[in-house]
């Protein structure tokens, strides 16, 4: 039940000042009391409640919590989960580190999750349009998103304030499509590889290019899961190695696989293996103790190194401030390894392989995610030249 009555309130100059104060009980019996300006918002206001109360969808503010509070409580969840290996930790980390540095900062931060408008989302997304890149928007838009359906679930918020926005694209020229390495730079990092006398670099680069491998299941690949006895012999994924070095399942389910690989490449991975101990952990790629090669070292160190001698890298010299004597070079590579994993895909689709294949050797979760990544490398320009004869005729 919810009545409506007049209140005058005296200022300390002595003005009065006259408000609508709502007042009424949610469907858990809460008493609540809200102050208008007129009587037709405080009309509007009740209507709009009776029947949300009616429908046991209300969510007064007094129960609610801040937009901040919900989305550290829901990145709590989720660490429980991680904990219990239900998640991946360094995904909740992009997570936290979303809703720290960027989220925690706005104005939308400290708003109570029930009394959100869309007029307050959309000075927060054209914050995050103006302010980050285009990508990272995104990202920090879909964290916001997941988080506050954590927050509707546990009824501290009615609807999702979310769902009529997204991030524009201020790159308009860009088409956000991969960018795959030539053959001729691929060339280049081969034979700089092989130049290793070890075959541990030869291999990696192979393992890379021509079996799609994701960093994190390169470094988690283990010696029984070189199966060199099938025809053809193939690459067995079954675990992968996260940034804190820790092994674990793949990614999802699609993540375990098998790859065929071809004979140079399986001679560069039992000639690496012999090269480094194996460990406790039996792996193909260990550290030189045997352990789990750390991700920064692979990322920052070994494969700058790599680029560098294949001549796809620049190099700055970087001064001190604090002490001008001492300096390093600086190496910045043309393309991240993750890129490796995008030249695999395009010469599986040059060869003809249709999607549904593409998507089971990239171990991808869905067909939508290889069709939405590698979709415009199925271009045909013997199609295309027919569409453009044939579509005029058609009229003719």
């Amino acid at each position: 039940m919810a009545n409506i009555r007049k209140k005058v309130y005296r200022k300390k100059d002595g003005t009065s000042v006259e408000k609508f104060e709502l007042t009424y009980s949610d469907q858990r019996g809460g008493r609540t009391t809200k102050l208008f300006k007129t009587k037709r918002d405080a009309d509007a206001e009740r209507i709009r409640i009776e029947n949300e109360v009616a429908s046991r969808t209300h969510v007064s503010a007094r129960t609610s919590r801040t937009v901040i509070d919900g989305l550290r409580a829901w990145i709590k969840y989720m660490e429980r989960l991680v904990d219990n290996g239900k998640r991946e930790r360094s995904t909740i980390a992009k997570y936290k580190s979303h809703v720290e540095f960027h989220i925690s900062k706005s104005n939308l931060a400290n708003l109570i999750l029930s009394e959100v408008t869309q007029s307050d989302m959309q000075t927060f997304v054209e914050h995050l349009e103006i302010n980050l890149s285009t990508v990272m928007a995104r990202k920090v838009f879909m964290s916001l998103k997941i988080g506050l359906k954590y927050c509707r679930k546990q009824q501290w918020i009615r609807t999702l304030p979310t769902e009529d926005f997204k991030i524009e694209n201020r790159d308009r020229e860009s088409s956000g499509k991969i960018v795959v390495p030539t053959k001729e730079e691929i060339k280049a990092l081969l034979r700089a590889a092989d130049e290793d006398i070890t075959g541990i670099d030869a291999a990696i680069i192979r393992v890379l290019a021509h079996c799609g491998l994701r960093p994190s299941e390169l470094r988690g690949l283990t010696r029984q899961n070189v199966m060199a006895d099938t025809k053809p012999a193939k690459i067995k994924i079954s675990q992968r190695a996260d940034v804190y070095n820790i092994l674990g399942n793949p990614k999802s389910r699609a993540g375990y696989r098998e790859i065929p690989i071809g004979p140079e490449t399986l001679r560069c991975l039992k000639k690496a293996m012999l090269s480094r101990k194996a460990g406790i952990h039996k792996l193909v790629f260990p550290d030189t103790e045997g352990d789990i090669w750390a991700y920064s070292n692979f990322v920052h160190t070994w494969w700058p190194k790599i680029m560098l001698r294949a001549g796809l890298a620049t190099t700055q010299t970087i001064r001190y401030a604090s002490a001008p004597e001492d300096k390093r070079i600086k190496i910045t590579p043309n393309f991240h390894p993750y890129a490796l994993r995008h030249v695999a895909a395009s010469n599986w689709i040059e060869m003809g392989l249709m999607p549904k294949r593409i998507q089971e050797l990239m171990g991808h979760s869905s067909l939508k995610l290889t069709m939405d990544t590698y979709g415009h490398l199925w271009a045909n320009p013997e199609v295309d030249n027919q569409i453009a004869m044939n579509t005029e005729q058609a009229f003719a």
